[in-house]
């Protein structure tokens, strides 16, 4: 929430051809937040390597859905990027309250669709979940509630909510999915869409067992895995129609996500480094 340490900081997109696009700002008002504190830290998006990744596949989107859509950091690049119309869907009030004002800051308000919602197989209501001790706001999962709960949120499918875009699928579509252990109930409540949409998928797993329900739930929709990122498994995921069609983009984009991804890990051990030093050096001051 804004208070007196709030900043906003600014992250100059490029074209692919290196020449300045469009500039992405967030509302910075947490740096002990992980996902905050590396957006201020690098002025970069967080998770950039494989945000290229997927650019490189679909340089123009026509959808971006964003569930688990934290304070927009994937909404935003995939919206001023590839010009996506966006719904981000976001459960925890302080981390909707910054999605919003990160839409409005980077001048997306038009072709975004933000709702304090949960998405899962059955309706019902929900709140957040933190895990103690934790300063990651992107970690926050939810548990079950009802209605009178205080801060309670609705949960929904995505197929009901979402329906207008299986009446009308889109071309180029992408649906990036972290919700802390809820993905596979997100996948099923959204099975309609999936089956008509086809669209590139981005999921996070917490468990090896999620990994294993993620992949049978997908393999029977023809999806391939494409890439995976990070230490938290982040799978990028095609239907398998359209490999053909991504081929060529896939072979390049493998390249520069190496490349990226090589210098991603140079600059969070230099960012370590230098905070491990900043700290040394307080020590010897004190």
């Amino acid at each position: 929430m804004s208070n007196e340490n709030t900043k906003v900081l600014t992250i100059e997109l490029l074209t692919p051809e290196g020449t300045p696009a469009s500039q992405a700002r967030f509302e910075i008002d947490d740096e002990k937040d992980l996902i905050q504190k590396y957006i201020a830290s690098t002025c970069d998006f967080y998770e950039r390597p494989l945000l290229d990744f997927v650019r490189s596949l679909l340089p123009r989107l026509d959808v971006f859905v964003d569930v688990g859509a934290n304070i927009g950091n994937h909404s935003v690049f995939f919206g001023l990027a590839c010009g996506a119309e966006i719904y981000a869907f976001e459960p925890n009030g302080p981390n909707y309250s910054r999605l919003e004002r990160n839409f409005t800051l980077s001048n997306l308000i038009d072709r975004a669709h933000p709702r304090q919602l949960a998405f899962g197989i059955e309706p019902g209501y929900v709140v957040s979940s933190f895990k103690e001790g934790s300063t990651n706001t992107g970690g926050v999962g939810v548990k079950a509630a009802n209605a009178c709960t205080p801060e309670a949120v609705q949960l929904v499918r995505g197929d009901d909510q979402l329906a207008h875009l299986i009446n009308a699928p889109p071309n180029r579509m992408v649906v990036k999915i972290d919700v802390e252990g809820m993905e596979i109930d997100v996948l099923k409540g959204m099975r309609c869409l999936i089956d008509t949409c086809r669209p590139v998928i981005i999921c996070e797993t917490s468990t090896d067992k999620n990994l294993v329900l993620m992949r049978n739930f997908l393999v029977e929709r023809n999806y391939m895995v494409a890439a995976c990122f990070f230490k938290t498994a982040t799978f990028v995921l095609l239907p398998m129609e359209r490999i053909s069609e991504m081929l060529p983009q896939l072979a390049v984009a493998s390249w520069r996500t190496a490349r990226s991804y090589v210098d991603y890990c140079r600059m969070a051990r230099a960012i370590g480094h230098s905070r491990l030093a900043v700290a040394e050096l307080n020590r010897w001051i004190g």
